[in-house]
């Protein structure tokens, strides 16, 4: 393993291209331990982004049943109105 470890580079760019700040190293044994705060950066950066997509999520789904109760409200409103005249 130790050998081939110049030939793997070429191949492992490609999943990892996304980020070349480091973390494609991430995955090799020898640079793990000076590599760790990059991978618990990384780790936390994904789980911030999943909690915030389902925040906005959350509040898009919130907007869209406020607006449905103020249409209903504005319903009735017109409702009521067209009734008293």
């Amino acid at each position: 393993f130790v050998y081939s470890l110049p030939e793997p580079p070429p191949l492992k760019k490609k999943p990892f291209s996304m980020s070349e700040d480091g973390h494609k190293d991430v995955f090799l044994d020898k640079k793990y331990n000076d590599r760790t705060p990059a991978l618990m950066r990384l780790l936390l950066t994904q789980v911030c982004e999943s909690y915030l997509k389902i925040f906005v999520v959350l509040l898009v789904c919130l907007k869209l049943a406020y607006q449905v109760k103020l249409l209903e409200k504005e319903r009735e409103y017109l409702l009521s109105s067209h009734t008293k005249h």
